[in-house]
């Protein structure tokens, strides 16, 4: 019986290995980029009249690590988060399209135009991903690549009184299009809970990060623009 259940565990520990291990391809509707990742990871998808995916609690209709908010003026076209058991430690990968956040009247008619994003502007990162007080040393960003693609990289972070959030964003300007890439965590304190409660969380969060920890990293590194998209 004993060698029934280790073959149980064990033939089950190669399937989910043996998934982690097979990658997908995804490839933008436009066929502007594209990235491979793992079929274990999860596909998000907003719910219908859900202005982004934020998830804090998972109670909608989407996996609870979809925490892929649309950071205030990028329109999100992918984002995949890891299957795991944790509520309250979570990740997510996404790439989205940095939005014109200003229009130009055009004389006769006066339809708005969106004014075309410059390279510098792009690159530049957002204001509003930091208080008045951050040191420019952070704010300006670091020249980094992600395989061939030139990118710029900010981290940005965030807290509140029982949890907080953290993420590494690379604004990529290609084909007149600003582009935002990264992956975003977020997870509880302490604060609010019992010290085994706690514990407990823990354990589960530091279970989730060594099955799947390195597979939105993988996902993130495999990015490339296709040459057809070249303009």
């Amino acid at each position: 019986m004993m060698k029934a259940i280790s073959c149980l565990c064990f033939c089950g520990l190669s399937i989910a290995l043996s998934a982690q291990s097979t990658l997908q391809t995804f490839t933008s509707p436009d066929r502007a980029f594209q990235f491979k990742y793992s079929a274990v990871l999860v596909r998000c998808t907003p719910r219908e009249g859900q202005l982004d995916f934020l998830v804090p609690n998972g109670q909608l209709d989407v996996p609870n690590g979809c925490i892929c908010d649309d950071h205030l003026g990028s329109a999100i076209i992918v984002c995949f988060t890891y299957p795991g058991r944790s509520e309250h430690f979570v990740g997510a990968f996404f790439v989205s399209e940095v939005q014109p956040g200003e229009c130009m009247e055009h004389w006769p008619n006066t339809t708005c135009r969106p004014l075309p994003i410059k390279r510098q502007d792009c690159l530049a990162g957002s204001s509003n991903w930091w208080s008045p007080e951050t040191p420019r040393s952070t704010t300006r960003g670091q020249n980094t690549r992600i395989d061939s693609v030139r990118a710029k990289l900010f981290r940005i972070s965030d807290a509140w009184m029982s949890g907080g959030q953290s993420g590494e964003i690379y604004r990529v300007f290609h084909g007149k299009r600003c582009y935002e890439l990264g992956i975003q965590e977020r997870g509880v304190t302490s604060t609010g809970y019992d010290p085994e409660e706690f514990e407990e969380i823990e354990k589960v969060a530091r279970d989730d990060d060594q099955k799947y920890g390195q597979l939105l990293p993988q996902a993130l590194h495999s990015f490339r623009f296709l040459a057809a998209s070249r303009r």
